[in-house]
């Protein structure tokens, strides 16, 4: 799971808009794609992943699923030019009602990502933490940034990622109502074909993660990944403790993000 990618001297001035560890140097960001690439490792789509979980298609060998959540203006600068590089394709998740705004994607970058094989799929119209939200706010959260996407592109959307990770009781049924057929959630772990399809977990891939530490994940080095899901679990548990809205609002006040929900308001 990546959200941004720049160059070094942009990460300064982005970090209004996320916090600093989502930023990804595109140098840093090209050496784990040749990781990926020397070791033999296939990026698949969604659908792929969703084909074989239901027993319905194989995947190739060391098969990697790669996200990018929020729709930044650097995925298509920075990002794009790397994985065509690579010949990898990835799945942009984007909010539709932000598209167009300063530092982030335009529909005419998401036309061209579309024409280069990338997969453009929802991270709802406006990014709320969906446990504020009624369950005919979520169906209007999904539907819209869905049929919006599909609209402008010409492109099927069957997928979306959890705004912050975040869910609420009606998320399930008003996806598959929707007429979505997976989600990506951000807990942290691999995916096998037991993993609900509406919450395949991802590893997030930060600012300050070393290419060791990288390739250590991507190989699965039990040691590594004991220490990540032991910091996965403690922020889970802060999270629970503070309430996920209280806890994003004291992280991104920590960091000096702008506050995306109230940013998101009309």
């Amino acid at each position: 799971m990546y959200h941004e990618v720049a160059e070094r001297s942009e990460i300064d001035a982005l970090t209004r808009k996320t916090q600093r560890g989502y930023i990804l140097a595109r140098d840093d960001f090209e050496r784990e794609m040749e990781l990926l690439a020397t070791a033999g490792f296939h990026p698949v789509s969604l659908s792929n992943l969703l084909g074989w979980s239901r027993a319905r298609s194989t995947l190739p060998p060391k098969p990697i699923v790669i996200t990018f959540d929020d729709g930044f203006a650097g995925n298509f600068r920075h990002a794009l030019p790397v994985l065509a590089r690579f010949g990898f394709t990835a799945t942009f998740f984007v909010v539709t009602n932000k598209i167009g705004d300063p530092a982030m994607l335009s529909w005419t970058d998401l036309s061209e990502m579309n024409r280069h094989g990338m997969s453009i799929q929802s991270h709802t119209a406006n990014h709320p933490l969906l446990s504020t939200l009624t369950q005919a706010r979520t169906r209007e959260e999904l539907v819209v940034s869905k049929q919006t996407i599909e609209d402008k592109l010409g492109a099927s959307v069957n997928f979306l990622s959890l705004p912050n990770g975040d869910s609420n009781p009606y998320y399930v049924q008003v996806a598959q109502e929707s007429g979505y057929l997976g989600g990506c959630c951000s807990r942290f772990g691999f995916n096998n074909r037991s993993t609900d399809p509406f919450f395949w977990r991802r590893i997030a891939v930060k600012h300050q993660t070393p290419l060791r530490n990288f390739e250590a994940i991507v190989r699965q080095d039990p040691r590594t990944l004991a220490i990540l899901r032991t910091t996965a679990a403690a922020k889970a548990a802060a999270s629970r403790l503070l309430g996920k809205k209280n806890y994003d609002r004291l992280y991104n006040l920590v960091f000096g993000v702008e506050d995306q929900e109230k940013s998101a308001r009309p």
